[in-house]
């Protein structure tokens, strides 16, 4: 049973309704939590997992990350108090919006600076290592050369001057 994956064909949405599938208790108040659907995109393909709320009446579940395993969304994270949710009970979902937005602008950015790389370095250009959230950002490349930091900057500078509008696509 998978879980609807909310995020890609909204990341701009905020809140979700969900239910709970299952609760998998870890230490203390720290928790897994399986949902039918989720907003919060997990960790993985160099871009870290989002956070926020889980929350079912004055009940609250802080999600600190969503990993994937097989074909579940695991949110972990910790809970206010002692009480947990039910299986089959639904729950209303809130994202932490300003760490999202601060990754989708940071993993637009690293897609702008390949392309800035390729242009400079003549075409396609092997990407060794990425993360595309807070607190810091980092593409590694192989190069054939030394690169050429200042052509970089300005053919991605160029490419943020030009306001073009952001495509999302799957490539599979």
């Amino acid at each position: 049973m998978g879980c609807e994956e909310l995020f890609l064909k909204d990341s701009y949405l905020r809140e979700a309704s969900a239910k709970v599938v299952r609760v998998e208790r870890s230490r203390g108040k720290r928790a897994y939590i399986v949902l039918d659907r989720t907003i919060f995109h997990p960790l993985g393909g160099g871009q870290p997992s989002d956070k926020g709320l889980i929350v079912a009446g004055e009940r609250r579940f802080r999600v600190k990350k969503a990993i994937r395993r097989g074909g579940e969304v695991l949110h972990y994270g910790v809970f206010a108090d002692r009480y947990a949710f039910r299986e089959g009970e639904e729950v209303l979902l809130r994202l932490d919006w300003g760490h999202r937005y601060t990754v989708m602008r940071l993993h637009t950015a690293g897609h702008i600076l390949d392309f800035a790389v390729a242009s400079v370095h003549g075409g396609p250009v092997d990407t060794l290592s990425a993360f595309h959230g807070p607190p810091r950002a980092h593409l590694e490349y192989a190069l054939r050369e030394e690169p050429r930091l200042g052509e970089i900057e300005a053919a991605a500078n160029r490419v943020v001057a030009e306001d073009r509008p952001v495509w999302v696509f799957y490539v599979g």
